[in-house]
């Protein structure tokens, strides 16, 4: 499957078309197409991906010039680099600027492209990334990023989640799974088929959960040890998995913590700039299946279904999309904590030191509720000490639902 096509020109002499295809990981490679005969060969595969534009996806990082394409072609262990590719496959491709040349030098993991049927038959993609100190027959903690695996270093949350390659120094494998950005209809057999926004939700949950039971199928992971992160779109999606999914232990999201009620109460038609949203990722105000919706994707109706404990990195300009799910919550008395980032915005990191703190709370995040004694004891004391009392929460929290199942109540 070739999601997309780029055509760049046709030779005169033997009308053949020359275009560039990237596959569903979004690798790319320079083909040709025989119009005649239908013929298409593979002239290169770049085994990379060619630069897109963030703002303008039209974009896709090549130019024909004469009988060469000039591309910027990124891997997952090298960052992006301005090549001369030959439409002839008999010349080498060389190197015309590599402005991060330097970061060649440092150590890479192993990454390992997968691609897997979900149990909604729909074919799913994603990058493994290995622990650096991997070794056969020992089990490991995993995380999964969301919610796009592209470019150098894979990031799930294009940045803005722990970097894949700091889990799997930490000792961590880190499953990027790639998000499903369109709503289109979803299996007629899924609970929630009848709610047509949903499908942006159950259908990345089940990519989700196939995706690690193919990877405990190996014997690599610790079931016991699995983390979730996601931010913006992979924030929504890893909420709606922590209420549907009991897989996870520990979360981390950051711009928001999902659709809330009080995201749908602001899309009111009377209301601000929240319509829009509302109806991309979740359900508007006026919308007759909205309390319908809203049992089955909001974080504050939901408190007694999510077990995992979770940290929250939430901006003070979108503070209102998290504030009802989180107050829930910690009146639920389960495990949660919220850090608030002052004068940013949807990406939170616009200052350097935001992005640092960002990063480093996060990863001590994972390595307190996944790692071991040791990574435990090497995290600041403020930090162990604030979140023991949460351990020590979800505990009794667990432990309470436990007896009330036993004794025939709701848990």
């Amino acid at each position: 499957m070739l999601p997309n096509i780029f055509l760049l020109s046709q030779d005169s002499g033997t009308g053949g078309v020359y275009f560039l295809a990237e596959d569903r990981h979004g690798l790319a490679r320079l083909a040709v197409w025989y119009p005649e005969g239908g013929e298409v060969n593979t002239l290169r595969d770049f085994q990379g991906r060619i630069a897109r534009g963030y703002l303008d996806p039209r974009f896709h990082g090549c130019e024909l010039m004469g009988p060469s394409l000039h591309c910027v072609i990124e891997r997952a262990d090298t960052p992006q680099t301005l090549y001369r590719v030959p439409l002839d496959p008999a010349q080498p491709m060389t190197t015309l600027f590599a402005p991060n040349a330097e970061l060649a030098e440092l150590s890479y993991p192993q990454v390992e492209y997968l691609t897997w049927t979900s149990d909604l038959g729909e074919e799913a993609t994603g990058a493994l990334f290995y622990p650096a100190n991997f070794e056969a027959g020992k089990t490991y903690p995993l995380v999964v990023t969301l919610y796009r695996c592209r470019g150098y270093r894979e990031e799930g949350g294009s940045g803005d989640l722990p970097s894949e390659y700091l889990l799997s120094d930490q000792g961590f494998f880190a499953l990027c799974v790639d998000g499903r950005l369109n709503d289109a209809p979803i299996s007629p057999d899924s609970q929630y088929a009848h709610i047509h926004a949903l499908g942006r939700y159950t259908r990345p949950l089940a990519d989700i959960e196939a995706g690690v039971r193919m990877i405990m199928d190996r014997g690599y992971i610790d079931p016991e040890r699995l983390g979730i992160a996601g931010q913006s779109y992979g924030a929504m999606v890893l909420a709606f998995t922590l209420i549907h999914s009991d897989l996870f232990s520990v979360a981390f999201s950051r711009s928001t913590s999902g659709i809330s009620d009080a995201q749908v109460w602001l899309s009111h038609p009377d209301g601000g700039h929240a319509r829009r949203g509302t109806k991309e990722h979740g359900i508007a105000f006026d919308d007759p299946r909205r309390d319908e919706a809203l049992d089955a994707m909001s974080v504050g109706r939901n408190p007694d279904r999510i077990d995992a404990a979770w940290l929250i990195h939430a901006s003070d300009s979108e503070l209102w999309l998290s504030l009802d799910g989180f107050g829930r919550l910690r009146h639920n008395r389960n495990p949660i904590e919220m850090i608030i980032y002052p004068y940013s915005y949807h990406a939170i990191g616009v200052k350097p030191a935001q992005e640092l703190s960002n990063q480093e709370r996060a990863l001590d995040w994972f390595k307190y509720w996944l790692g071991d004694a040791e990574a435990v004891a090497e995290l600041p004391e403020h930090r162990r000490m604030r979140w023991d009392r949460l351990r020590e929460q979800r505990e009794a929290m667990l432990a309470g639902r436990e007896g009330r199942a036993a004794e025939g109540g709701s848990p």
